[in-house]
């Protein structure tokens, strides 16, 4: 046996050894392939429904409702630092102009779907949107009771 022989039978060795301890197989990345897919569908089934109504909350007191099907129109709001005005109508709602010093209840923009927030800790305020016609609430707004 020469030694050329030897040499390339242990390069063969060698990289027949460096395939099996390679950290990802063809399977794995079809499994990722599956399992991102599966991510992506689920972000897309989760999708929330428009909401029909806004509530807004000023030192956990509800302070004003909105129906959000009706045309634009503007309310301000009186908080602790001063007035907030919110624009709400045509689904949706948002701050246009507040008191506080960074102004981020203005910079999240309009929210119009179930359980989006819009939350200005200076003014204490809150405005939550809400969907009337859910059947499963009861008529007090309870929806569950554990005991």
């Amino acid at each position: 046996m020469s030694s050329g022989n030897r040499i390339g039978f242990l390069e063969i060795e060698i990289s027949l050894v460096f395939i099996q301890m390679t950290l990802i197989r063809p399977l794995d990345i079809i499994l990722l392939v599956i399992i991102a897919a599966a991510a992506a569908g689920s972000f897309f089934l989760m999708e929330k429904n428009a909401g029909s109504h806004a509530e807004i909350y000023v030192n956990n007191r509800k302070a004003a409702r909105f129906d959000l099907n009706e045309p634009v129109q503007y309310k301000d709001i009186t908080t602790q630092i001063g007035n907030v005005r919110v624009k709400y109508g045509k689904g949706s709602v948002q701050v246009t102009q507040s008191p506080c010093p960074q102004k981020i209840c203005i910079h999240q923009g309009a929210i119009g779907r179930i359980s989006e927030n819009i939350i200005c800790l200076p003014a204490q305020l809150q405005i939550v949107i809400i969907d009337e016609t859910d059947s499963l609430k009861s008529a007090d707004g309870i929806d569950v009771i554990a005991y």
